[in-house]
C-alpha cells in the first residue's frame, strides 16, 4: 500500500471505509492521519521488516514515541511481524 501502484485501492480504503485494523504494511499512517481518521495504536513500531526497508514511516514512529495517539501494548505478533516486541497494529475509524 506504500507504492504509487496501490494508490487506487489505498485512496478507496481511506475515503470509503468506516474502519480498519492493519499492520504497518497496510495503508500508510500519513494517509489515515491526513484524512482525519480516529486512530489507536497497538504494540510498537520499530520500523519495517527488511523486505520493506524502503518504507519506513517516520510519522508513525513519532506517533508511537510521543504518544500523540493512544498506544496499547500487544502480547502477540501479527502479519509480517510475528515477534510481539516488533508488532504494530493500527486501528482506525472514519
Amino acid at each position: 500500500m506504500h507504492q504509487g501502484s496501490f494508490s487506487t485501492i489505498r485512496d478507496y480504503i481511506v475515503n470509503n471505509s468506516s474502519g480498519l485494523v492493519q499492520g504497518a504494511s497496510g495503508v500508510p499512517f500519513k494517509y489515515l492521519n491526513a484524512a482525519g481518521w480516529n486512530l489507536k495504536l497497538h504494540g510498537n513500531y520499530t520500523g519495517p521488516m527488511p523486505t520493506f526497508s524502503g518504507h519506513h514511516q517516520a510519522d508513525l514512529a513519532a506517533a508511537y514515541r510521543d504518544c500523540s495517539y493512544p498506544v496499547k501494548p500487544m502480547t502477540f505478533g501479527l502479519g509480517y511481524l510475528l515477534n510481539p516486541k516488533r508488532a504494530c497494529v493500527i486501528v482506525g475509524r472514519n
